[in-house]
């Protein structure tokens, strides 16, 4: 995937708010339905029904899966890499435990003068209108080199 400033979050924040059709959360179904396919294609959703310890994606996009090395569908969010799994699961429950969106966005300085910015949104779907069964989610991101700064790398 490569690099993305392309407001994923808010548009898919515009198509979870479409597919409310006046109810207080909308299905996956009704989030999913002609939603834009690189929407799709940089999300996941996330299964709650098992329980907090047990939270697994059910669909990681291709072009998640491209920037991760891995197809993540099936895996435990727990089990994500140790430096963001703890901040995974606060979003999943926060989420979950005030059915309503949770976003984040964060700027990280990374080693070789770059810095990192994101924005994560993850948002609850409930099948009846009650029950959250999922969360879908997207991230956005882009690498940018730090102002200043000399690019130093280690030699070949």
């Amino acid at each position: 995937m490569e690099p993305s400033e392309r407001r994923l979050g808010r548009r898919l924040f515009k198509k979870w708010l479409e597919a409310r059709e006046g109810r207080h959360l909308p299905s996956l179904a009704a989030v999913e339905a002609d939603a834009d396919p690189e929407i799709l294609d940089r999300s996941f959703v996330i299964d709650v029904t098992p329980g907090p310890s047990s939270y697994r994606f059910s669909r990681f996009g291709a072009a998640l899966c491209d920037v991760v090395g891995e197809d993540c569908t099936g895996k435990r969010v727990a089990a994500l890499p140790s430096n963001i799994a703890g901040e995974a699961m606060d979003m999943c429950h926060s989420a979950v435990a005030a059915a309503k969106p949770v976003g984040r966005s964060e700027e990280r300085v990374q080693l070789f003068g770059h810095s990192l910015c994101f924005r994560l949104i993850v948002l609850p779907v409930a099948s009846n209108d009650q029950r959250i069964d999922a969360l879908v989610g997207t991230v956005g991101y882009r690498v940018r080199p730090l102002e200043g700064l000399e690019r130093v790398a280690p030699d070949a």
